[in-house]
C-alpha cells in the first residue's frame, strides 16, 4: 500500500497541484478538492463509497495529516516568501 500512496502523491497530486500557487479558491473549489482527495484515498484503500467512513478515518488509515487545501495554501505563502503558517 505504501507504493500506491507514493504513486498517488507523485503522479496524481503533483498534476493536480500544478500552478496551484496562482489559484483563487472559494469555498466550493475547496470542497471539490477535498472530495477528490478523499475519493483518491478511497480508491487506493479499495473502500467503496457505500461503506461508511469519515474523511478523518480515511486519512488516519493512510497516515496523511495534511490536506490538499493546506498544501495549496502553503504553496501560495511560499510564492510570496512568507513562513508556512495556518491559512
Amino acid at each position: 500500500m505504501e507504493i500506491k500512496i507514493i504513486l498517488l502523491n507523485a503522479r496524481v497530486f503533483a498534476i493536480l497541484l500544478y500552478a496551484s500557487e496562482t489559484w483563487t479558491t472559494n469555498k466550493d473549489d475547496q470542497e471539490r478538492l477535498l472530495a477528490f482527495e478523499v475519493y483518491c484515498y478511497r480508491q487506493t484503500l479499495a473502500i467503496r463509497q457505500q461503506d461508511y467512513g469519515t474523511d478523518k478515518e480515511i486519512r488516519r488509515a493512510i497516515q496523511q495529516n495534511e490536506m490538499i487545501i493546506d498544501t495549496v495554501c502553503n504553496r501560495k505563502l511560499q510564492l510570496f516568501g512568507q513562513q508556512m503558517t495556518d491559512c
